[in-house]
């Protein structure tokens, strides 16, 4: 199925030495690369061997099926997430190592700071040399450093920066520096300063190292980057860990697809699959990254709460345990609401997609009709209860980013108001130390918990509908009562015996699909299989192929069989690798086989011929030449049973003539090869062929026989395909259940029949099934240059315009409101930074009164100054995040409405160019982005920016000299982030662009899964899937690598900015007070993990701000003509009369015409009939009625030219019967009257008119998806029910038969003819005998009109197109002649009564 081309470069980390991948060294060509000339699918790499789906999906496969057993084993229910943690369990052990490790690590910096800043106390005090004080600083920085890293880990520098500016300003210093020394160096219980001799040199080092600035400064800034090392690479490996799981998961899930039984494939929605396919497997993706805070937590707090306690005692309880009631339950209250309204979010987003999917597969229809209103309405209302669920989780994650900013200042609070009450000093080794423990612990408790705990719980879930979906029954490998034999060697004559079969799709249902049918079928012969719609003439074909489950009997089926489906199943590929489908080419079988199926002209006209690429689901091709392609699918395959579910409904009259005489027939193809043909049709004409008919009703076989034994029975064939009235009703609704299954690849997607292809112009709307824009390759010049424009798109360069910025603000508030939230957000930064540099005034408070000297507050008045900063701190930080949000939230509602208001009344020629994947997309990704990444990214970026110009600003007043340093650090940073920002969005679009041919593939696979099974071709499948997902691991696994990649450069960068900062302090020592360097040090440390969480932030804005772009581009299409100031009179139209002067029609205003110079006028009351061949512009004759494409010269309708009045006029004055039957999914009473206009009663009547009203249980019956609960015959009933409703002069049907039985066409030609009898009717018709009655027959050929006359006239033109039609339908062309000269003779019977009745009425 999948024919692209797979990557052949090496991955450039599979031979990277152990250097090169812990510092990254290997990604710099690929950047390097990337920042030159972008990234696109040639530099796309190989997976990495850990990373193949196949192998991955084999072992996730294996301990699934040992979870099965031992479930059933033990009678409990088997769990995914058992089976996944056992595929996973050694690296998981690893990565929790290396957390702890990290964690133990960065817990201990912290107490290097503290006594870093005690040898800065001593120093004036002790006249130390300065290397003590400089000593002091080291550790502050280091310490800084530390908390830094951890931020950066944590990801979440807003949290980092909230509780680092506290640190920094935190005012206590350890009192007795003993103590400090303890935990970390027992040696150092008894540094003194004269220390005895017997200690060991060893000792001695340590006791120099733990007392000298210098060597305090380096451990300081070392243990930092080491910890930034662990923290990134730890990181990675648990994002290609969770990696490891989504492909694992997706691979068994699609193995899963394969093996469904036709019942549940056919309830199974693709968009359901797809969903499990992208949005549940992708929580997997960061579902686990965090799991390992969960048991580290508690470990880290204990081990924090002891150093502290080694400090100040009891204060550093209270300190750690306030800090963890405020963490720990607001922040799982906080996940468990969000996840509530994420669920909420999430349902009313798949409500809103799903009517948007409907309304652009059926806008074609809705424009026709008028209905744009009540669809705006309708998505009007969705979006509102969408936005406003999405503005209560904004606005508690607006609540949520801020307790990070407050959490760890307020706990610092508590601390030091305790300490002080208590009576404790307050110095600055204690305080800042104090500040960056709780950093740490915040980080954990605050951020990293919660995450773990919310991602945990969403990966669960979606773990758990996976698991749903693994659970669904499943096909049997044998059916039972089935027997196959695949050798033709055997005595027996017979091909297909059936006995006493009794199946049913549902086994739990009393009424079976089949009951009590027996058959026998000789080998060599041709079966026709006939009956009404819903009789199970498709499941006795289903049941040959081994899907229709068997209840009893038994089915004995002797060679190979081969299948065409009554829906042409194509997927995305050249037209050959459609044909050939697994098996090998043979150049002179398939010239033969495309010749017999009529493609050989199809080729000639098709771009590149059979190399000529297929959309999805065969977009680009008219529906004759899909029905066509399918079927030679089948015959090219050599086989000994051919099943044919109605390959002849979708095609013209001659070429089905020529089809069943070169393929099918007793002188075809297969019969030449001796091949057993069983054939389902509806086309009674080629009945006198088949050697055995057989007549299905209701499931059972009403008759069996050849063609003279039932002519020569009571049957009438005419009335064969009938059936009593009353039963019908009854029928029609039990019908509908196993209908629904056994036309479940229509259900699935309808596809239309296609006119008007010539051009490249798509008539109908594509459907695509993939929802996320998979781009389709669709082959026609229009669409080439489409899809070039497409991928330009696709790759559109990094910078984001600053009209985009502009218009998004614009769209959200006013100018005055934006400026208030600017304020606001100052203001709360100057309000944290200031309380964090009031910490360092308390402790130089305190430091002055120890040592005796007057102090400008006291401890009280500082401890109530402090307060209401902190308290000052919470109000503003809360009350930014909620403006912020308002805003954003506003923009987002803005946007949608103008898209959504520019799709609508956008022209046809958009719809027909644009794959409805692509606009779908803008509707539900883009969207989504919009919004909630977006303004959750430029939250966290706003919040770092300023929290870092905070810190920036501290430190260039403590130490000017720093600033030079911060500019080489900026110009660095600057550099570092050029590299990556092109590549980084390149391969973020590169991996969209490698994830939608994995939907593509999926889609097709469920909608062909009967032909894939009838060839045995699961495997190939499969790993094809597989193949298609290792393309899409190998660019993951690159965009992950470079996004660590960029955090270590930054932070290492950052690392060497804390080692100027803390070693400029050292050198200038005797100058410094302590709580300065404290404060500095641990403003730094902060950076680190800071600035490359900001960077990563702009970066992500920036990237979903293109998702704005995108959208914009989508307000600025194309409109169709506004309304215009001409309204005709009220009755209007009221005779009918149709005139087309000069009238010329192209869908693309610089394309060539598909309509040329018509000149025709249709009489009111005329009942015209439009013929032609696929292609021959009969639905553009429609398009241009409706005013869908671009005209040019005149079209009257009594009088008055259609381009003058307004469209939405025009259109709700003229009835149109669609040839593809739209429902959407909504009541009865919705699908036939949305503006509700009409009563009740006169609803019930026009139902009762075509003969629904039995089928029907009550106006607000609910429609499914699609219009999947009606049969197709019923759907175009529903629509004819819509015309009655309306009762409009001019009535269009455009031939609503092709896929319907002879007794509901009959039923629709009777209700015409009696209902518009006073009407224009105009047909587009394919058979010729629904037209052969009327006034008049147009004959289209190539966009001019050829002939115009009565039939019976143009019958008698001996070279006339209509007559060749005529004759080549073969059996039928005498019936066809009789109708055309018994309607003349009537008509002129007619025209004779009238003018006698006016001479009498003259005289």
């Amino acid at each position: 199925m999948d024919s692209s081309a797979k990557p052949t470069r090496k991955n450039p980390r599979q031979h990277a030495n152990i250097i090169s991948q812990l510092i990254f060294a290997w990604a710099i060509p690929l950047l390097y690369r990337g920042s030159r000339r972008g990234l696109n699918t040639d530099d796309l790499t190989q997976s990495l061997k850990e990373d193949r789906s196949e192998q991955l999906g084999d072992r996730l496969e294996d301990q699934w099926f040992k979870e099965l057993e031992r479930s059933h084993r033990k009678n409990q229910k088997p769990h995914l997430r058992n089976a996944l943690f056992r595929c996973f369990l050694g690296p998981t052990i690893i990565n929790g190592l290396i957390c702890l490790i990290y964690i133990v690590i960065k817990t201990l910096i912290p107490a290097v700071l503290a006594q870093l800043l005690i040898q800065f106390q001593k120093t004036p005090v002790a006249q130390l040399r300065n290397i003590d004080v400089n000593d002091i600083s080291i550790p502050d920085s280091l310490n800084r450093t530390a908390r830094a890293i951890q931020n950066y880990v944590l990801s979440q520098a807003v949290a980092g920066s909230s509780g680092s500016p506290g640190d920094a300003l935190s005012p206590n210093s350890l009192d007795k520096a003993g103590q400090l020394r303890e935990p970390i160096q027992p040696p150092v219980e008894e540094v003194d300063h004269n220390a005895t001799a017997v200690r060991s040199i060893m000792d001695q080092t340590v006791e120099y190292m733990w007392n000298d600035m210098y060597s305090l400064g380096a451990v300081l800034v070392l243990s930092t980057l080491f910890c930034c090392f662990l923290l990134h690479h730890v990181d990675l490996r648990q994002r290609l860990m969770g990696a490891r799981m989504r492909i694992a998961c997706c691979s068994l899930i699609y193995r899963k697809t394969l093996r469904l039984s036709m019942k549940t494939a056919g309830q199974t929605p693709a968009g359901y699959l797809i969903n499990l396919l992208s949005n549940d497997v992708n929580r997997l993706d960061y579902g686990f990254i965090f799991m390992h805070w969960i048991w580290i937590m508690p470990l880290q707090a204990v081990l924090t709460c002891y150093l502290i306690w080694l400090n100040i005692g009891i204060p550093a309880i209270v300190g750690v345990v306030g800090l963890l009631l405020k963490t720990v339950p607001v922040q799982t209250a906080l996940s468990k609401v969000t996840s509530v309204l994420r669920m909420r979010i999430a349902e009313r987003t798949d409500a809103r997609v799903g009517i948007m999917n409907e309304l652009v597969q059926g806008i074609q229809v809705i424009k026709m009709y008028a209905w744009e209103k009540p669809f705006q309405a309708v998505v009007a209302e969705a979006r509102r209860s969408e936005i406003k669920q999405i503005r209560y989780a904004s606005y508690l994650r607006g609540f949520y980013l801020s307790t990070m900013v407050f959490t760890e200042r307020s706990t610092l609070y508590i601390t030091l108001a305790a300490a002080a009450l208590m009576g404790q000093t307050i110095t600055a080794d204690f305080v800042f130390s104090a500040a960056s423990y709780y950093n740490i612990l915040q980080l954990v408790a605050a951020i990293w918990y919660p995450l773990a705990v919310s991602f945990g719980a969403e990966a669960l879930v979606s773990l758990r509908r996976i698991q749903d979906f693994l659970m669904l029954e499943g096909r049997e490998e044998r059916t039972q009562g089935l027997t196959h034999k695949r050798d033709q060697e055997g005595g027996d004559s017979r091909a297909v015996t059936i006995k006493d079969i009794n199946a049913s799709w549902d086994t739990e249902k009393p009424q079976r699909t089949l009951q009590g049918i027996n058959l026998q079928i000789e080998k060599g012969q041709l079966c026709a299989v006939i009956g009404p719609v819903g009789a199970g003439k498709s499941s006795i074909l289903q049941l040959l192929l081994g899907e229709l489950p068997v209840i009893d009997g038994g089915v004995f089926i002797q060679g190979d069989l081969s299948y065409a489906a009554q829906e042409p199943w194509l997927f995305t590929g050249s037209v050959r690798n459609n044909i050939l489908f697994g098996e090998e080419f043979d150049r002179k079988r398939y010239q033969e086989v495309t010749r017999c199926c009529a493609l050989s002209t199809d080729f000639q006209q098709l771009p590149n011929g059979d190399k000529t690429l297929v959309g999805e689901r065969g977009a680009s091709l008219s529906g004759g030449q899909r029905a066509r392609i399918s079927l030679a699918r089948a015959v090219y395959k050599p086989a000994q049973i051919y099943l044919m579910d109605d390959p002849l409904s979708a095609v013209d009259a001659h070429v089905g003539r020529h089809l069943f005489d070169e393929v099918i027939g007793p002188r075809g193809r297969l019969a030449q090869l001796k091949a057993t043909r069983i054939l389902v049709t509806h086309q009674v004409h080629f009945l006198s062929e088949a050697d055995v008919i057989v007549i299905v009703d209701q499931g059972r076989i009403l008759r069996q026989g050849t063609y003279q034994e039932l002519i020569n029975s009571d049957l009438d064939f005419a009335r064969l395909l009938e059936r009593p009235k009353e039963e019908e009703e009854e029928n029609s609704r039990n019908q509908t259940s196993p209908l629904s299954v056994n036309s479940l690849e229509s259900d699935d997607e309808d596809i239309p029949f296609i006119d008007g292809v010539k051009d490249g112009y798509q008539q109908l709307r594509k459907q695509s099934s993939s929802v996320h824009g998979s781009k389709s390759l669709d082959s026609t010049q229009l669409d080439d240059n489409v899809d070039e424009d497409a991928l330009a798109e696709a790759q559109a360069s990094g910078g984001i315009s600053p009209r985009v910025w502009y218009e998004y603000f614009h769209a959200g508030s006013t100018l005055l409101s934006f400026s208030f939230m600017v304020f606001v957000m100052v203001m709360s930064q100057v309000v944290c930074s200031s309380s964090d540099f009031f910490a360092n005034i308390w402790t130089q408070q305190e430091h002055q009164r120890s040592q005796g000297e007057d102090t400008s507050f006291t401890t009280f008045e500082c401890m109530y100054i402090y307060g209401a900063l902190i308290i000052a701190v919470v109000i503003m930080t809360t009350f930014r995040g909620f403006l912020f949000f308002k805003i954003c939230m506003h923009a987002s509602k803005v946007l949608h409405d103008r898209m959504f208001a520019c799709i609508l009344h956008a022209t046809m020629r958009f719809f027909d160019t644009t794959p409805s994947g692509r606009i779908l997309n803008r509707f539900s990704k883009d969207m989504g982005a919009i919004d909630e990444l977006l303004p959750r990214a430029m939250m966290d970026f706003i919040q770092i920016a300023l929290v870092m110009f905070g810190i920036l600003i501290v430190i260039g007043i403590l130490n000017p000299v720093l600033v030079a340093a911060m500019l080489v650090v900026a110009v660095v940073d600057v550099l570092i982030l050029k590299l990556y920002l092109r590549p980084s969005q390149d391969l973020k679009r590169l991996e969209g662009i490698c994830r939608s041919p994995v939907f593509s593939h999926l889609s097709a696979s469920l909608t062909g899964l009967a032909i894939i099974r009838s060839r045995q071709l699961q495997d190939v499948v499969a790993k094809e899937f597989d193949l298609l997902q290792d393309v899409h691991s190998s660019v993951w696994q690159l965009t992950m690598a470079v996004n660590t990649t960029l955090g270590l450069w930054l932070d290492c960068v950052s690392c060497v900015f804390l080692t100027s900062v803390t070693f400029s302090f050292i050198i200038s020592s005797e100058t410094t007070y302590s709580g300065n360097v404290g404060l500095a040090i641990a403003q730094a440390m902060i950076l680190t993990g800071m600035v490359q969480y900001g960077v990563r932030q702009v970066a992500e804005s920036l990237q979903q701000m293109t998702s704005v772009e995108r959208v914009l581009q989508y307000t600025e299409l194309e409109q169709e003509p506004a309304l215009s100031e001409k309204t005709p009179p009220q009755q209007w139209p009221t005779r009918g009369q149709v005139e087309f002067r000069n009238m010329s029609c192209r869908y693309d205003p610089n394309g060539s015409p598909v309509l040329r110079n018509l000149n025709l006028t249709i009489e009111a009351g005329w009942k015209v009939g439009i013929v032609g061949r696929t292609g021959a512009g009969k639905s553009s004759l429609i398009g241009a009625l409706f005013r869908l494409a671009h005209i040019e010269g005149e079209i009257f309708i009594d009088g008055i030219e259609t381009g003058t009045i307004s469209l939405e006029i025009l259109r709700t004055r003229i009835s149109i019967i669609p040839q593809d039957p739209v429902l959407f999914s909504a009541t009865i009473r919705y699908n036939l009257d949305p503006f509700e206009r009409y009563t009740d009663a006169e609803l019930w009547s026009a139902l009762e008119d075509v003969e629904l009203r039995g089928a029907i249980p009550g106006l607000d019956y609910m429609v499914t998806e699609r219009g999947g609960n009606f049969s197709v015959g019923q759907r175009q009933l529903l629509c004819l029910a819509r015309a009655i409703l309306r009762n409009n002069k001019v009535l269009v049907l455009d031939e609503a038969t092709a896929n319907v039985d002879p007794q509901t066409d009959a039923l629709i030609q009777r209700t015409i003819r009696i209902k518009f009898k006073q009407c224009t009717v105009l047909t587009v018709a394919h058979r010729l005998h629904t037209v052969m009655d009327s006034d008049r027959i147009i004959v289209m050929d190539a966009g001019v009109a050829v002939e115009f006359d009565v039939p019976y006239l143009l019958l008698k033109k001996s070279q006339g197109h209509l007559r060749q039609m005529v004759e080549a339908t073969g059996g039928e062309a005498e019936a066809l002649k009789k109708t055309a000269s018994d309607s003349h003779k009537r008509m002129q019977r007619e025209r004779d009564e009238r003018d006698r009745d006016e001479d009498e009425s003259q005289e």
